[in-house]
């Protein structure tokens, strides 16, 4: 966990989180897509637990979905 200054707060779900990234950016993320890269350890880092409820740092979901930007489309393979 990293620590956490006020432009961090409020803490933010998956879900909410996901609405942030859409609504902040335009770029189009699921609540699903943060929880497929959350259980392969490519997810956004956890900022802290509500019970078991991973909760995120807003800044720290920004710069996770921005980093996954990039100049080239992925190509699925051959066609």
């Amino acid at each position: 966990m990293t620590p956490l200054d006020n432009e961090d707060l409020p803490l933010v779900t998956r879900r909410e989180g996901a609405r942030l990234i859409r609504e902040t950016l335009g770029l189009p993320v699921t609540k699903s897509t943060i929880d497929k890269k959350a259980m392969r350890g490519q997810g956004p880092p956890v900022a802290g637990y509500w019970g078991r409820r991973e909760l995120y740092s807003r800044r720290a979901l920004t710069e996770w979905a921005l980093s996954h930007l990039s100049n080239e489309p992925k190509h699925l393979g051959a066609a």
